[in-house]
């Protein structure tokens, strides 16, 4: 019930009230998904501007375009965002100054079977997805890795923190639609928490 087609064939107050319901639905899976949706809820009071959204952004037939695609887009807007936002910089990081570091740095994970990328401060995951890119040209797309390690490097590879409920969500999202699955924790990376004890092979972040 949490479908596409679910949600724009509804229109009126019955399209607020599915909006609503798919959101509390999507909050309560497990895994990522929920992480991503938790404590969300609709902006919308005005049933007609929801439906002219719905239509705006069903003219693009989304599910065929590739991972990259969703993912460049998704990061241009936070990088949009960012630029009108005053205060939005706390949590962007331009990404060619991403880019930079990251070559510099060379966060190669198939130096071990538990290599690990961590950003304590993380924002929108911008280095994550750098480091995660960074892996991908090595590896021609991950084409000369190994199901193993392919599997390795997006579910064990990376983590992060951040002491924004909103912010860690639009990191949790740029990764989903990057095909990562990071572990990114909500709190204050300089105390009490899951991460306190652990250790890392490469650490990228602007604190």
């Amino acid at each position: 019930g949490c479908s596409w087609d679910d949600l724009i064939k509804n229109s009126g107050s019955e399209l607020l009230e599915k909006y609503s319901t798919i959101l509390q639905t999507l909050a309560k899976q497990k895994g990522m998904l929920g992480e991503i949706f938790i404590r969300s809820r609709s902006e919308f009071s005005d049933p007609t501007n929801l439906k002219k959204l719905l239509n705006l952004i069903d003219e693009i037939d989304w599910s065929s375009l590739p991972v990259d695609v969703k993912g460049a887009a998704y990061e241009g807007l936070l990088e949009k965002f960012a630029s009108e936002e005053k205060g939005a910089g706390e949590y962007f990081t331009p990404r060619i100054l991403i880019q930079a570091i990251v070559r510099c740095i060379q966060p190669d994970f198939r130096k071990s079977d538990e290599f690990t990328i961590h950003d304590p401060a993380c924002g929108t995951g911008g280095f994550l997805i750098g480091a995660f890119e960074w892996i991908k040209e090595q590896t021609e797309g991950g084409s000369k890795l190994s199901n193993k390690d392919r599997n390795r490097l997006l579910k064990n590879t990376f983590s992060g923190m951040d002491n924004v409920v909103m912010t860690r969500r639009l990191a949790l999202m740029n990764c989903y639609l990057h095909s990562i699955e990071p572990a990114i924790y909500f709190g204050d990376s300089l105390g009490e928490g899951p991460h306190v004890g652990r250790r890392y092979n490469v650490v990228l972040t602007n604190p």
